[in-house]
Parts: C-alpha cells; sequence; structure tokens
C-alpha cells in the first residue's frame, strides 16, 4: 500500500488559505500551552500538599498567585493546626505526670478530710490545714488542666479525620490532572506536528515569512532533564528555541580535557665495554 503524499490535500489550496490555517494553529498551539503550564502548576501544587499533610516535608506549598481548589488550602490549614495540637499534646504528656486517675482519688480524699466535721480536739493544726489546702488546689488545678487535655485530644481526633478526608480529594484530583496533562500533551503534540507540516509546505511552495512554534514549556525542560521520553515533534521545538543547549550547560560542567603523558622510549642496554672497542677489533 503506497503512503499519500506530505502535502496532498494542501496542492489545490490557496497560499493564503494555508497560511490563516497555521497561524490559527500556532494560536491555537499558544493557548494549549499555556493551559499545560496551569496543569503543570496545579499538579505539583497538589503533589506538594499532598506530602505536607502525610509528614513527607516539613514545608507547605506556596499558594501565594496560584488558583488551586478550596479542598487544597483548607487541608494546608488543617495540617498546620493538626502540628500545633499534636505539640500541645506533647506538652500536657511531659508536664502531666500523676496519672488522672490518682488524681482523681487524692482530689477526693483531700476534700473529704478538708470538709468532714471533727471535734476539736481531733481536728489538725493550722501548718497541716494549710499543706492540705495548698495540696488540694494543686490537684484541682492539675484535674482542670486533664480536663483541657481531653479537650485537645478530641479536637485533634476530628482535625485528622477530616485532613484525611482531604488529603483523599487531593489524591483524587490530582490523579484527574496527571489525566488532563497527558491528554494536553497529546493534543499539543498533534498539533505541533500538523503546524510543522504547514510550516514545511509553506517554505517550500511559497515566499512568505512563517511564524516560529511556540517556545515549549517548562514541563518539557523538566521531563528531558529527569530522562522521559519525548516526542520528535516537542524535541524539534526544544531545538528551535534552544532547550536543549540550557539544559545541557546546567546539567554538564566543562572539565578541561587531561594532556596525556608522552610515552618515553626506555634506552636499550649496550653490550661490550665503552671505549675499547678499537683496541678489542685491533
Amino acid at each position: 500500500m503506497s503512503r499519500k503524499p506530505l502535502f496532498e490535500d494542501l496542492l489545490n489550496l490557496p497560499v493564503e488559505e494555508v497560511q490563516a490555517t497555521y497561524e490559527g494553529l500556532l494560536n491555537t498551539i499558544k493557548t494549549h500551552e499555556e493551559e499545560r503550564k496551569k496543569l503543570f502548576i496545579n499538579k505539583r501544587i497538589h503533589s506538594e500538599a499532598i506530602k505536607f499533610a502525610v509528614n513527607k516535608t516539613p514545608n507547605p506549598p506556596s499558594l501565594e498567585g496560584n488558583d488551586v481548589s478550596d479542598v487544597v488550602r483548607v487541608a494546608v490549614e488543617e495540617k498546620m493546626e493538626f502540628d500545633v495540637l499534636i505539640a500541645q499534646r506533647d506538652d500536657f504528656v511531659q508536664r502531666l505526670v500523676i496519672p488522672k486517675h490518682r488524681v482523681e482519688l487524692n482530689l477526693s480524699q483531700f476534700f473529704e478530710r478538708l470538709t468532714q466535721d471533727k471535734h476539736y480536739s481531733e481536728a489538725p493544726s493550722l501548718a497541716s490545714e494549710l499543706e492540705m489546702f495548698s495540696r488540694f488546689f494543686e490537684l484541682q488545678a492539675m484535674f482542670d488542666e486533664y480536663k483541657e487535655h481531653a479537650t485537645t485530644l478530641a479536637e485533634l481526633r476530628t482535625v485528622r479525620t477530616s485532613l484525611l478526608e482531604h488529603v483523599k480529594t487531593i489524591n483524587r484530583e490530582d490523579r484527574k490532572l496527571a489525566q488532563e496533562l497527558a491528554n494536553n500533551s497529546e493534543n499539543s503534540r498533534k498539533m505541533r506536528r500538523e503546524a510543522g507540516r504547514l510550516r514545511s509546505f509553506l517554505e517550500s511552495h511559497a515566499n512568505i515569512p512563517t511564524q516560529q512554534l511556540p517556545a515549549p514549556t517548562e514541563e518539557l525542560s523538566q521531563r528531558l532533564a529527569s530522562g522521559q521520553a519525548l516526542s520528535m515533534d516537542e524535541f524539534a521545538a526544544m531545538l528551535e528555541h534552544g532547550g536543549l543547549t540550557d539544559i545541557k550547560s546546567t546539567g554538564e560542567e566543562s572539565n578541561p580535557p587531561k594532556r596525556k603523558k608522552a610515552k618515553q622510549r626506555k634506552a636499550a642496554p649496550r653490550r661490550g665495554n665503552i671505549g675499547h672497542g678499537s683496541s678489542n677489533r685491533a
């Protein structure tokens, strides 16, 4: 089966119409590139938000000037609140060394001893009574801290449950963004291929200056730097705008070539007595 000529559908069209189609396609490619850039930034923020929520990175993603979903902002705020509650819980654990049930038991015992009616002959001394009151108020303050500790634990459980649900939602959105990026890249690849065909036709069949293809996005440079595969059209776009040269200059350090040392010939040993050759021959 013979292949169709590359420009078969363009030969009978006016050059001006092909030129207009080419320019319109360039505008569409530019729109796709801008959309891909937004998708790429949004997906990166989603990934960083998930890492921050599960303690894989200590720093939250930068949300300033970026159009991200509300669930990402809420999750980042909840993670910060969660960290504050964790710090409060740990502080309570370090300060409250007496178990709660022991505090309750001692508190009830001191209260009973301080409030029960006794004969004046059995009444404790003033110093002993002041000591019991001091101990009672200390236990009462500790009991109030245990109440506050219980409130902190309840808030911690609530925030943790909500944060986990939001992380699941962000994870689903992250997968959708990955699919949208893949679809955008595929559509952009097809349009770039068609734009390259139209440009080749215009350069070979008309003396009309053609516009260059839009510059590749940051995503292509990062994909190439990380070793991922690129299509031929994406390689062509990077070659046209110097993308490959930039990556090579940043990724490789130029080392001056080392000079090779010249090999020295080893002198062969001479046999016979030096200086007595003529006498020996005589």
